[in-house]
C-alpha cells in the first residue's frame, strides 16, 4: 500500500512519520521498519530516532538515504567486483573516449581536442544515467528528428557514452550506475516483502530513484511518503508546489501500474513549527497574490537592505552575535541560507570570525589553486610556457620549492630589474643586481652569487622534470610528478606546515593538508592506472590532471556540535533551525534565473522530453524549483527570519530586490526594511573587534563613543596603537613618529647625512621622505635605455670629452674627428656601465646610437658657449663631502649635533677677473626643469644653490682666495626637438636649436659676470640680456653704461645671494628638527607643483585632494627672500 502525508512546511510531517515509526516499534513489536531521507539528513535523523527510542530499540529502524540503501542491499546480497571510479577517473576516462570517437565526430569534432568538452559531456552522461536513459532509447528518438543538428548532436553524445561505458567495463564499476544496478538486485530479489517504508525530507526523485522506490511500494506491505504542499495548491494552477504535485502524482502512477492500492492522504494542516504567527502567516501565503495582507506588526520577521554584500554579511553577523548573548541562543539553533556561496565566500565567513561566530559552511573548494596542485601544475606551465617569468613565479610563491618568501622577493625584483623570462632563467646571472651601475661591490657580488644559487636551486629540478616526462606515458608522468615532489622535499615542507598548524591551535588547516596530499596522490594514482603507459601530450595530461583534482571532494565534517549552519538553498538541510537569515535576495539571483546547460539547449530538450524521454527539467520546470526554493527557505524557522538584500555588488552595479523581498513585504506592508543607516552605533557592539571599528567610527561625532575608547579599550594593548591613531585623526593631526630616539634611528643613522636633493624631497613631501629615507623602501626600476640613464650617459660623455681637450682644440676640432672622440668615449660607457654590447640587440643599440647624436649636438652647443666665455670648466663630476678636495656643506643642530649635506656637482667653472675668483655651477638636466627664485623659499630648487654655497665658503684652499658665488645654471641636456616652418633654412633652425639649449637659473647681477658668461650680452646662452644706454645729461662726455635689460628675475644681488643661503641654512636646520620630533605628515606641495603626480607612496598616505597641503605659488621677484616658512613639526 502506498500512502501520502501531506502538508505545507512546518506542518509536522516529519514529526508525524517519525511517531510513527516509534509507535510500531514500542507498540506492535514491529522490526522490519525502513526510513529512508536525504543523505544530509541521515545523520541528524538517527540521532533523534536513537532519543526516541533509545540504544536498543532504535536499531530496529533502519535509517538510509539511497546511497547506503545500496549499501545495504548488497550486504545481503553480495558485493560487486571492480573498482569504483570517482569524478577524477571520470574525467581521465571521458576524455579517452572522446579522443576514441575524436574520427567519427562532426559536430564535436573542432571541441573534441579541447578540455572544456570533457566536463560538458559528462554532465551529460550523469543526465542520461541518472535519468535512467540508455543509450539505445536516445538514438531510437534521434531517428525521429526532423533537426538535423539536434539529431547529430544527440548521436554523438550516445558514441562518446558508448565508448565510455566500454572503457569501463571489467575493470571500473561507476557510482553513477549504482541505483540502477540496486534496482535490479531488488527486483531479483524480495528483501523487504513485510516492510514499512517511510520516505521523507524529498521534493522530488530522478528516474533511478523512482525505479527503486517502484520496488519498495511493491514488495512493503506499507509506504508512506511526505509530500510537501496542500490539495487546494495541488488543485490550482499555482506553481509554487509544481514539483511535489509532479512527484506525488508520478508515484501514484508506479502504484497503479504495480497494482497497488493507493490509501487517503493524512492531511496536516495545522502548522506546528512556528512559534510566532508572523512566520506562519508569511507561510501560508508567500506567492499567493490574492491573499490578504498581516494587519498588525510581524514580531520575528525583519528585512534589511543592506548598501553591499559587506554590510549584508555584517548585518547577519552581529546579529547572529545579539541572538546568543541577549536570547540565549545557540549556534546550531541559526541557519544562513544563500542560492551561491560563491558571492559570499570570503567575506561572510571573515565577517562571522571577526564576531567569533562558530560556523560550518558548505561550500566546495578549488582545490587546484591550494599550494600542492598548483605546485605540480605551475611545474607543467613552466615547461609549456619555457620558463616564462609568471608561471615560474607561481611555482616558487606555492611555498614548496624550498625558497623563503624574502628570496623569493629578491629573486624577483632581480627579474623585474633585468627582465629575466623564457631562456634566460636557463643561464648564470651576471649582471649587477642594482640595475645598470658604474660600480660593481663586493655586496653586489654576494648578492648576485646568492641570487644565483636561488635559480640554480629553482631550475635544476624543473628541468629534470622536463627531461623525464618528454615523450613518456601516462604513468611515467605520473611517476615523474612524484619524483619532482621528491626532488623539492615537499612531504618534509607539508609536514613542517601542519606542525605549525597544530602549534598555533589550527586543526582544520593541519587536516586539509593530510587531506590534500592524499587527494593528490590518489589522483597520480588514476592517471597512472587509468592512463598506463598510453602516449599522452605534457599539456594534454596537466589539463586532465587540473580536471581530476577539481573534481576531488575536499568538504569536511562539522568541527562542533555548535555551529551555525550555511549554505545554499537546494543542498542544504536543516533540522529544526529557530533563526534563519535568507541571504541575498536580489533579482535574478535567489530565486535564480533558470539558463539552459549541459550539451542540449532549453529548445532541444523540451523536443527530448515530448518524446517522454525522463531528462532534467526545462526552465519553465526550473523556474517553479526556484520558487519551491525560495518558500523552503522563508518557512524553515521556527521564531525569526532575517531577509536581506543589497543594493549593489562588489562591481558598483546597482541591485534589486527579489520577490522574496517584494512578497515578505506585501503581506507584511508594517515592515520598514532595515540599513546600516537606521542602526545607532552602540547597537553593532557585538565583539571587541568590529564594536573598536564603530567606535572609531563614531568617535568624531558621539560622546559615548569616544568614551568606550578611553574606558574598555584603554586597557587592551592590542588596540593601544590604533587608539593613538584615532586620537591623531580626530584632532586632525597628521601621522607622528611618537618616540624621539625612533625618530632620531631612522633619519641619523651615524649622523645625519644628506644629498641636497634628500631636502627637496622633504619639501615636497615628508611623508614621502620618510617612506623612501626612513624605511628605505624603493620604487622597483627596470634596466632599460630611459629618461634617467640618458641623463647618465650625457653626464659621463660631457665629463670624458671636456676632460679630453681644452675648449681650444675641442672647439677647432672638424666634425668628423670630435665624433669618433665622442663615440670612443661612448663605448667605454657602454663596456663599463652597461657590460658591452656583445648581448645587446639591434633595436638597444639603435637607441644608444639616437642618444649619442643628442649628445653630440649638445656638446658642439656647450663648446660654442664656452669658446666665447670667460668662465673655465674646473671641474667635473665633482664630489663635495667628507674625504673631499671640497669639504661638505655643514650645520651644526645643538652642540653634539650635525648636518652634513653632500654629492656630486656635473661642473664647476670658474672666473678669474679683477682679483676675484667667481663661481659657477652647471647642471645638465633631461627634463624640463625651470628655475623660479620663489621656489627657495619652500624648501624647493635648492639644489645646486647648497653646493654652490658649499664651494664659496669651503673651496677658498682648491681655488684660491675667497670665491664669489656667480650663480647656478641648468643646461638643458634632452635632444633638442624643434618645430621647423617650410620655409626655415638651416640657420634658422640652428637658432631654435640653441634657444631650446639656452641655460636657466640664478646669476649675479654684476654686468661684468653676465659679460664673462656670454660676451655679447644677447642671450643665446644665458636666460638674461644686456643693453647699452648713454650716460645721464649731467655727464657730458658721449659715454656708454652697459645694463641689464631682460631676465632680471633670474640676477640677485650679493646680499640676496647671502640672503639666500642663509635661507637654505634655516630651511635644511627646521628640516632635520622635524625630522628628528617625529614629523612625517602626508602635506605635500600642490599648486605650481604636484608632490602626488608621480609619487609612488600614494597608496599608503591616505592624501586625498581637499586635504591640508602646501600650496606652492610662484613669483619670480620674492620681494622678501628670508619669508619664513611655515612652522609645521616644531
Amino acid at each position: 500500500m502506498l500512502q501520502f502525508v501531506v502538508g505545507r512546511s512546518g506542518a509536522g510531517k516529519t514529526a508525524y512519520l517519525k511517531q510513527k515509526l516509534c509507535t510500531l516499534v514500542t507498540k506492535e513489536q514491529a522490526d522490519k521498519l525502513l526510513f529512508l531521507v536525504p543523505e544530509q539528513l541521515s545523520f541528524e535523523t538517527e540521532k533523534d530516532m536513537l532519543s526516541r527510542l533509545g540504544a536498543k530499540e532504535c536499531r530496529k529502524v533502519e535509517v538510509l538515504s539511497f546511497t547506503r540503501l545500496a549499501d545495504f542491499v548488497y550486504r545481503q546480497t553480495g558485493g560487486l567486483a571492480g573498482q569504483a571510479i570517482d569524478d577524477g577517473g571520470r574525467h581521465i576516462i571521458m576524455s579517452l573516449a572522446i579522443e576514441q570517437a575524436q574520427d567519427r565526430l562532426e559536430l564535436y569534432q573542432k571541441q573534441a581536442g579541447k578540455p572544456e568538452l570533457i566536463p560538458l559531456m559528462l554532465n551529460a552522461l550523469k543526465e542520461l544515467k541518472t535519468c535512467a536513459v540508455s543509450t539505445q532509447r536516445l538514438r531510437e528518438a534521434a531517428a525521429g528528428f526532423v533537426n538535423g543538428t539536434l539529431r547529430q548532436k544527440v548521436m554523438e553524445t550516445a558514441l562518446i557514452v558508448d565508448i565510455y561505458d566500454a572503457i569501463l567495463e571489467g575493470s571500473y564499476i561507476d557510482p553513477l550506475d549504482d541505483l540502477t544496478r540496486l534496482y535490479h538486485a531488488l527486483s531479483a530479489h524480495t528483501l523487504f516483502d513485510g516492510y514499512t517504508v517511510v520516505v521523507d525530507g524529498f521534493s522530488g526523485f530522478t528516474a533511478q530513484e523512482q525505479k527503486i522506490l517502484e520496488v519498495l511500494i511493491r514488495q512493503a506491505s506499507l509506504c508512506m511518503v511526505s509530500i510537501c504542499g496542500d490539495e487546494a495548491e495541488f488543485a490550482s494552477d499555482g506553481n509554487l508546489f509544481f514539483t511535489t504535485k509532479r512527484t506525488k502524482k508520478r508515484l501514484k502512477e508506479l502504484a497503479k501500474k504495480n497494482g497497488v492500492p493507493v490509501l487517503q492522504d493524512i492531511r496536516l494542516d495545522k502548522p506546528l513549527r512556528f512559534s510566532v504567527p508572523a512566520i506562519s502567516y508569511l507561510e501560508e501565503h508567500f506567492e499567493r497574490p490574492a491573499s490578504l495582507p498581516y494587519t498588525e506588526a510581524p514580531d520575528g520577521v525583519t528585512v534589511y537592505c543592506a548598501d553591499d554584500i559587506y554590510d549584508e554579511c555584517d548585518f547577519v553577523a552581529r546579529t547572529i552575535r545579539s541572538l546568543t548573548i541577549e536570547q540565549g541562543y545557540t549556534y546550531k539553533e541559526i541557519a544562513v541560507i544563500c542560492r551561491d556561496i560563491n558571492f559570499y565566500r570570503g567575506i561572510l565567513d571573515t565577517a562571522l570570525e571577526k564576531y567569533g561566530v562558530a560556523y560550518f559552511m558548505d561550500a566546495p573548494q578549488e582545490i587546484s589553486a591550494k599550494p600542492l596542485m598548483l605546485f605540480a601544475l605551475s611545474a607543467f606551465a613552466c615547461i609549456h610556457t619555457a620558463f616564462s617569468t609568471d608561471s615560474l613565479f607561481r611555482f616558487i610563491k606555492t611555498g614548496l620549492t624550498g625558497v623563503s618568501v624574502e628570496e623569493a622577493a629578491a629573486l624577483e625584483n632581480y627579474a623585474f630589474v633585468w627582465n629575466i623570462t623564457g631562456k634566460k632563467w636557463l643561464s648564470p646571472f651576471t649582471a649587477n643586481p642594482r640595475g645598470y651601475s658604474d660600480t660593481f661591490t663586493q655586496e653586489d657580488q654576494m648578492e648576485l652569487e646568492a641570487l644565483e644559487d636561488l635559480r640554480e636551486k629553482v631550475t635544476a629540478p624543473l628541468l629534470l622534470f622536463q627531461r623525464r616526462i618528454r615523450d613518456a606515458g601516462g604513468t611515467e608522468i605520473s611517476k615523474a610528478v612524484y619524483m619532482l615532489l621528491q626532488d623539492y622535499d615537499v612531504p618534509n615542507t607539508l609536514k613542517e606546515i601542519t606542525g605549525r598548524f597544530k602549534e598555533q591551535g589550527d586543526l582544520p588547516a593541519a587536516q586539509e593538508q593530510q587531506r590534500l596530499w592524499d587527494l593528490f596522490m590518489d589522483a597520480l594514482d588514476r592517471m597512472a592506472l587509468i592512463l598506463k603507459d598510453r602516449p599522452i601530450s605534457t599539456r594534454r595530461y596537466s589539463e586532465l590532471l587540473q580536471l581530476v583534482v577539481n573534481s576531488a571532494d575536499l568538504s569536511f565534517i562539522p568541527n562542533s556540535l555548535d555551529e551555525v549552519t550555511v549554505g545554499t538553498a537546494d543542498r542544504i538541510r536543516l533540522h529544526a533551525p529557530k533563526a534563519v537569515f535568507v541571504i541575498g535576495a536580489i533579482e535574478n539571483e535567489f530565486p535564480r534565473m533558470p539558463v539552459a546547460g549541459g550539451v542540449f539547449t532549453d529548445q532541444e530538450r523540451k523536443a527530448l522530453l515530448a518524446l517522454q524521454l525522463p531528462l532534467y527539467d526545462s526552465i519553465e520546470q526550473l523556474a517553479a524549483q526556484e520558487k519551491f526554493l525560495s518558500y523552503s527557505a522563508i518557512s524553515a524557522p521556527s521564531e525569526k527570519l532575517y531577509v536581506s538584500c543589497y543594493r549593489q555588488n562588489l562591481q558598483g552595479e546597482s541591485k534589486t530586490p527579489s520577490s522574496i523581498v517584494r512578497e515578505t513585504l506585501r503581506i507584511f506592508p508594517a515592515i520598514v526594511p532595515q540599513s546600516m543607516h537606521d542602526a545607532y552605533w552602540a547597537e553593532l557592539l557585538w565583539a571587541p573587534q568590529p564594536a573598536f571599528e564603530r567606535c572609531a567610527q563614531y568617535s568624531r561625532t558621539d560622546p559615548n563613543a569616544q568614551a568606550l575608547l578611553d574606558t574598555f579599550f584603554a586597557g587592551q594593548k592590542e588596540f593601544s596603537a590604533k587608539r593613538l591613531a584615532i586620537a591623531r585623526y580626530a584632532q586632525k593631526r597628521p601621522p607622528q613618529i611618537s618616540d624621539t630616539q625612533l625618530a632620531h634611528k631612522l633619519f641619523a643613522k651615524g649622523g645625519m647625512k644628506l644629498s641636497a636633493s634628500q631636502v627637496e624631497k622633504y619639501y615636497l613631501c615628508p611623508f614621502a621622505y620618510f617612506c623612501r629615507y626612513g624605511l628605505n623602501t624603493k620604487e622597483r626600476k627596470s634596466a632599460q635605455v630611459d629618461a634617467a640613464e640618458y641623463g647618465s650617459l650625457v653626464h659621463f660623455l660631457m665629463e670624458a670629452v671636456l676632460k679630453s681637450h681644452s675648449v681650444q682644440t675641442l672647439s677647432s676640432m672638424p666634425e668628423k674627428q670630435l665624433r669618433s672622440l665622442l663615440e670612443e668615449n661612448l663605448q667605454k660607457y657602454l663596456e663599463r656601465h652597461f657590460g658591452g654590447a656583445q648581448d645587446k640587440s639591434k633595436r638597444y643599440l639603435a637607441m644608444l646610437a639616437r642618444m649619442a647624436e643628442g649628445a653630440f649636438q649638445l656638446i658642439r652647443h656647450i663648446l660654442q658657449e664656452l669658446s666665447q666665455s670667460a668662465f673655465i670648466p674646473a671641474g667635473f663630476e665633482m664630489f663635495i663631502g667628507e674625504g673631499s678636495e671640497v669639504p661638505p656643506y655643514t650645520l651644526a643642530l645643538g652642540d653634539d649635533e650635525k648636518i652634513l649635506i653632500q654629492g656630486f656637482v656635473d661642473r664647476i667653472d670658474v672666473m678669474r677677473a679683477e682679483g676675484k675668483t667667481y663661481i659657477r655651477v652647471v647642471d645638465y638636466k633631461t627634463g624640463s626643469k625651470k628655475f623660479v627664485l620663489s621656489d627657495v623659499l619652500f624648501g624647493l630648487n635648492l639644489q645646486m644653490l647648497i653646493y654652490l654655497s658649499a664651494i664659496t665658503k669651503n673651496a677658498g684652499e682648491k681655488y684660491g682666495g675667497q670665491p664669489v658665488p656667480a650663480g647656478v645654471l641648468y643646461m638643458p641636456a634632452a635632444a633638442a626637438v624643434v618645430n621647423a616652418e617650410k620655409d626655415d633654412t638651416a640657420q634658422d633652425i640652428q637658432k631654435k636649436q640653441a634657444k631650446s639649449y639656452r641655460m636657466n637659473g640664478l646669476i649675479l647681477d654684476d654686468v661684468h659676470v653676465i659679460q664673462g658668461m656670454e660676451k655679447q650680452g644677447k642671450g643665446v646662452y644665458i636666460p638674461v640680456t644686456l643693453k647699452e644706454e648713454k650716460a645721464g645729461k649731467e655727464n657730458k662726455a658721449d659715454t656708454h653704461v652697459i645694463k641689464i635689460d631682460k631676465g632680471k628675475e633670474y640676477t640677485v644681488s650679493q646680499a640676496q645671494m647671502r640672503a639666500l643661503f642663509a635661507k637654505i641654512d634655516a630651511l635644511v636646520l627646521q628640516m632635520a628638527r622635524q625630522l628628528f620630533n617625529g614629523y612625517i605628515a602626508p602635506v605635500p606641495a600642490k599648486g605650481s607643483y604636484d608632490a602626488c603626480k608621480w609619487c609612488p607612496y600614494t597608496a599608503a598616505c591616505g592624501y586625498k585632494e581637499g586635504m591640508p597641503c602646501r600650496d606652492i605659488t610662484q613669483d619670480k621677484n620674492p620681494v622678501d627672500l628670508s619669508a619664513p616658512e611655515e612652522k609645521a613639526g616644531e
